[in-house]
Parts: structure tokens; C-alpha cells; sequence
């Protein structure tokens, strides 16, 4: 009965809504608890219903989903994720690690600007578990301005010769100004504009591509390249590198870690040297974890390596020691 009920409103939601000469879609996320399984009071039933409406969103939207137990833990750790990193910054508690990107014959080319967050109270939380919640509550602005601002000033220490890449979230890029905080940062560091690749997803093509080519534009007249992450697993559109001003483009590592027997895996690399190479765009394969891979992508003629079998994201005294060893 619930969950015919929750289907029959996920379906009359889902109807397309004419108003005037527009045509609008409304999706929605339910979240169910019982009494008394889950709760004797209206207060504590609501509560949880609204904590399995959060995973039901979590899930993809327009979907339903139960309350259990499991799911209240997990957001009272939520919670105190989100309350540990209200602190974070003022604490000194982020830091930045490197992960050495590389020629195909091994010598360091750059590195990959990466957060890590060891909380005073909770302890080192893993990348993916705090970057979602700070895209939800705004953090990710000050954090994401905090990683950039770091990752440049450790690169203009570095050698001319090596870039430094830093990952640009959704969030982040859309913040209003954010162009202009990049040139501060940049004129702040001293850091040459042709070493700083910012890189985005897909998922930021996507979106308001007027305001999103025009801020690509900025950054790329300060003379900063711009890359786009984990190519081919979104929705790829050649569109996109016609209309974008982008410099590279990185193979996503699930393509990389199957393409030794997938050849389906092993085309779309293929594919992605080639055209990226025709569109004069260099290629970073991410997730090199075999030596197996990284003969075949060598073979394929990729231009730079990022992966475990190269190295692991490193603190900075560790990737010093790593480039001055592999030069």
C-alpha cells in the first residue's frame, strides 16, 4: 500500500506542466517512516521521514526510500562532518598533497593539486566524504579558494618547467568573482599563468554555457589553461572542445584500469589520444596502477601519466623528494 502510493505520486509529479508557451518538469524525492516501527511521536516520525527523503535524493531523486536505522547514524555523522568543518580552515587543518603527473618515459611534469582534511575532532576524513557535504553548505568556496591559493604558491617554488593542476568544483567555478580570484591569486603567488591548469568536469560544461564560456574565457586570456576531468564518462560531446577554449584532457581512470581487457575500454582511449592529439589537446591518463598500463598507454602515444604505479598523492617534502629522485 505505501509503496504504491509513493509510486502513483512519483508518477503524477512526473507529468509534464504546460504554462504559457513553456513546457516544465518537477521531479520528487519521498522519504518514508512507519509508526511504530520507527517512532511513537509525529515529531520523530517527520524527522525521519525527512532523513530517508535525503537519501532518496542521494539515490538520484525521484525515488522513495524506507528509514532504517543506518541511515539516522549516518546523518548525525553528517552533521558533525558539517559542523568539524566550519573550523577547518581558521584551525589550520586542511592540507595539500601532490600527486606527480609524468612524462611517458618518467620524468616529473607536473602535479595534481589535491585537499586533504585532518579534523581535530573526527580525524582524517577521506576527500569524498567531505567534498559533497561542502559543495551543499557553500565551504567549498573559501576551501577551494585555500587549495588554489596553496597549490600556486608551492608551484612558483618549483621548476619552471612543471605545471600544477587543481580541480575546480561546480560550485566553486559558479561563485560569483571567481575569475577574478584567480588573477589574485595568481598576481599574490607569482606564479606564471602557464603553469596553473584549473580543471573542470563536464558536469560544468553543462550548465549555463553563456556564463560558463565567458568565464572560461577570462581565466584563459590571464593565460591559465583550462582541462577537463574524467572525459568520456558524462555526457561527451565533441561540441563541447569546439566551443571551450581547453588544453587537456584526462582519461578517466575507470577507462584506464579496464582497458587491459575490455577492448571496448581500449577503443575509447584510443579514440580520445587521437582526437585530442588532432585538436593539438594533451592527454593525462589518471589511474596508471600496473606497469601494463602504462606500456600500452606509452605505446598509445598519451603525453602525461598520473596514477599509484607512478606515485601516490604525497605531502610536499615527500613530492620534493620524489622529483628531485626521478629527474
Amino acid at each position: 500500500m505505501v509503496e504504491s502510493t509513493a509510486e502513483k505520486i512519483l508518477h503524477m509529479l512526473a507529468q509534464p506542466y504546460q504554462i504559457e508557451d513553456r513546457e516544465l518538469h518537477i521531479g520528487a524525492s519521498i522519504g518514508i517512516a512507519v509508526i511504530p516501527d520507527d517512532g511513537r511521536s509525529a515529531d520523530d516520525i517527520l524527522r525521519y521521514a525527512d532523513t530517508a527523503m535525503y537519501q532518496a535524493k542521494q539515490a538520484g531523486r525521484n525515488h522513495y526510500k524506507y528509514y532504517t536505522q543506518s541511515m539516522n547514524e549516518a546523518a548525525q555523522q553528517r552533521l558533525r562532518i558539517d559542523t568539524a568543518m566550519h573550523t577547518a580552515l581558521e584551525n589550520g587543518e586542511l592540507q595539500l598533497h601532490l600527486q606527480p603527473v609524468v612524462t611517458p618515459d618518467g620524468k616529473p611534469a607536473g602535479a595534481e593539486a589535491l585537499m586533504r582534511w585532518r579534523s581535530a575532532a573526527l580525524g582524517p576524513v577521506m576527500p569524498d566524504v567531505f567534498i559533497p557535504i561542502a559543495e551543499e553548505n557553500g565551504l567549498i568556496v573559501p576551501m577551494g579558494q585555500w587549495i588554489l591559493r596553496e597549490a600556486c604558491r608551492v608551484a612558483a617554488a618549483l621548476p619552471d618547467y612543471m605545471f600544477m593542476t587543481v580541480n575546480v568544483s561546480c560550485v566553486q567555478f559558479r561563485s560569483r568573482g571567481f575569475p577574478q580570484t584567480v588573477q589574485d591569486i595568481l598576481v599574490e603567488t607569482g606564479i606564471e599563468p602557464s603553469r596553473l591548469h584549473l580543471e573542470i568536469t563536464e558536469r560544468v560544461l553543462m550548465q549555463d554555457v553563456e556564463e560558463v564560456r565567458q568565464s572560461i574565457e577570462r581565466i584563459v586570456d590571464l593565460g591559465v589553461s583550462m582541462a577537463i576531468d574524467d572525459f568520456g564518462t558524462g555526457y561527451s560531446s565533441l561540441s563541447y572542445l569546439n566551443r571551450f577554449p581547453c588544453s587537456t584532457l584526462k582519461i578517466d581512470h575507470s577507462f584506464v584500469m579496464s582497458m587491459m581487457e575490455d577492448q571496448a575500454s581500449q577503443g575509447l582511449v584510443d579514440a580520445i589520444i587521437n582526437m585530442g592529439h588532432s585538436l593539438h589537446i594533451h592527454i593525462i591518463a589518471e589511474g596508471v596502477e600496473t606497469e601494463q598500463q602504462l606500456e600500452l598507454l606509452k605505446y598509445k602515444g598519451c603525453d602525461f601519466l598520473q596514477g599509484y604505479y607512478l606515485s601516490r598523492p604525497l605531502p610536499i617534502d615527500e613530492f620534493k623528494a620524489f622529483m628531485h629522485q626521478s629527474v
